[in-house]
């Protein structure tokens, strides 16, 4: 029973759900993650550093349905020179795991951002 539940849940997840705001995981940075066009994007709306806020972090994702996943994206932390690529994924309705990668997706780094209530 417990199994069907999860999938069901699962199963139940749409592209939008990834949109709202999230904190980093230091609790330094609320960001927004929004709809533009086809595709979504995070960006700063608040930070201990003000000249972080408005920067857009996260840019070109798109909702594989069937992976249940946003992938094909690009990131770019306020502290980096470049972009990586990335993709994300919701492990529950109020994480977001967001991973950027060089190259190969097995040289990949992962943040937890929280969803803010």
């Amino acid at each position: 029973m417990t199994l069907f539940l999860l999938s069901a849940t699962t199963f139940a997840q749409s592209a939008d759900d990834i949109t709202g705001n999230w904190a980093n995981p230091d609790n330094t940075m609320t960001i927004e993650v929004y709809k533009k066009k086809k595709s979504y994007s995070a960006k700063i709306i608040e930070a201990k550093d003000e000249k972080q806020t408005g920067k857009v972090i996260v840019w070109g994702l798109k909702y594989d349905k069937q992976k249940k996943e946003w992938k094909d994206g690009k990131v770019q932390k306020p502290d980096m020179r470049h972009s990586a690529n990335c993709f994300a994924k919701l492990e529950n309705k109020n994480t977001l795991l967001i991973t950027g990668y060089h190259g190969l997706k097995i040289l990949r780094t992962t943040e937890k951002w929280k969803r803010n209530e």
